[in-house]
């Protein structure tokens, strides 16, 4: 019983230093070209595309614009799964810099294989071109 609390202790010990790297590293420039692998994706683009083309490509990714905060717009759970489909997201928009970060607000996401590289560039590419 004491090995399965230590076991615990560590897991629970690990996922918060990492969370806090996360919260630490700073932000990655958004590329073109999808990563093969990024460790610790936090990541901040331009766009060029109206900002409700933006928001309208991120309300079809399931997206919801923060009724307090406006240009931040979340989707997920905090008690989802490791899916990148199902984990917590924050898009953060600046209309005046013409940038969108992307992150997980509470638990960090220690490497990307390239879904949320994807959550960008579906959110800053119109569709419609």
């Amino acid at each position: 019983m004491e090995e399965l609390i230590e076991i615990g202790l560590i897991v629970i010990s690990v996922v918060f230093i990492m969370s806090v790297i996360y919260r630490l590293t700073p932000y990655k420039q958004w590329r073109p070209k999808k990563p093969i692998l990024a460790f610790f994706p936090k990541y901040i683009a331009n766009y060029t595309i109206a900002k409700e083309q933006v928001t309208t490509n991120l309300a079809g990714m399931g997206f919801v614009e923060n009724s307090n905060k406006p240009g931040l717009f979340s989707r997920g759970k905090i008690y989802g799964d490791f899916s990148a489909k199902l984990i917590q997201l924050h898009v953060d928009i600046n209309d005046v810099d013409k940038q969108l970060k992307v992150y997980a607000p509470i638990m960090g996401v220690f490497f990307d294989t390239g879904d949320l590289w994807k959550v960008i560039d579906d959110a800053i590419n119109d569709s419609e071109s």
